[in-house]
């Protein structure tokens, strides 16, 4: 059998699971609003599916601190020269969320998406209706990046926030490293523009990767006051890239461009 179908067979079958959509972004403490590397962008910022060609498919797992399993598995590619589309599936705590995302390049360096979400309630049995995430993404330079998300508009049951990033690229000791910032305003309300100081919440997030080695990467970050450690190593399989990622404290995923 071809190694394609043998790894797409596998990501689609193992059924392993890990929070928030990725151990690489995980440890760049999520700041990947603005990072055209982050993977699963129809959750982290649908605009970025704009410049994705390649089909990629992602799937994560890590061990919940309540000793419980979370995850998710991801899916995108490039659709002509402008759109890309995208979804992903995220278990977290006793929720499943569903995401569909479609972007459109309108400029060699300017792309917008759009997300659908549903959410349900393993324990409930309760399926929200559909949330809406709006993203737009730019290429400033071949070194600066600028990202913005808005998230979860028209759902009463997820907070809604707006997260706004940069993220710079250049070299450290000649080898390739980026800088990933972000500020994030979160609040549970019926719309952005109400703000209720008991569930408003404001934090900034910070992720640094570094190609240490050949084909490898470390990384660190922090979101909120929560830091996080991690790493990650490319193999080349019959001129396709699989990569293997780790966050603390245990975190893994796997991920594949065809």
């Amino acid at each position: 059998m071809h190694i394609k179908s043998i790894l797409i067979i596998l990501l689609i079958l193992i059924q392993l699971v890990f929070a928030e959509g990725g151990s690489k972004e995980q440890a760049k403490g999520t700041a990947v609003v603005a990072d055209s590397s982050a993977f699963s962008v129809a959750y982290w910022n649908p605009g970025m599916l704009a410049f994705k060609r390649d089909l990629s498919m992602s799937l994560n797992a890590e061990k919940h601190h309540l000793g419980r399993p979370d995850g998710s598995f991801g899916i995108e590619k490039g659709v002509g020269n402008r759109m890309g589309i995208g979804g992903a599936v995220l278990f977290i705590d006793d929720f499943i969320l569903y995401y569909a995302g479609l972007g459109y390049r309108f400029s060699k360096a300017d792309g917008v998406g759009i997300s659908l979400s549903v959410s349900y309630d393993m324990i409930e049995e309760y399926q929200s209706p559909v949330a809406l995430d709006l993203g737009w993404f730019r290429f400033w330079s071949e070194k600066w990046q600028s990202g913005l998300q808005i998230r979860n508009m028209g759902s009463d049951s997820r907070a809604k926030s707006v997260e706004a990033g940069l993220t710079h690229r250049n070299l450290l000791l000649s080898k390739p490293a980026s800088v990933s910032l972000s500020i994030v305003s979160s609040q549970i309300s019926d719309t952005l523009s109400v703000f209720d100081k008991d569930g408003y919440v404001l934090k900034g997030k910070f992720g640094f990767e570094w190609r240490a080695v050949p084909n490898g990467d470390l990384r660190f970050g922090i979101n909120g006051k929560k830091p996080a450690v991690g790493w990650g190593y490319d193999f080349n399989v019959r001129d396709k890239i699989v990569s293997v990622d780790y966050a603390s404290p245990l975190s893994v995923s796997l991920r594949g461009r065809f």
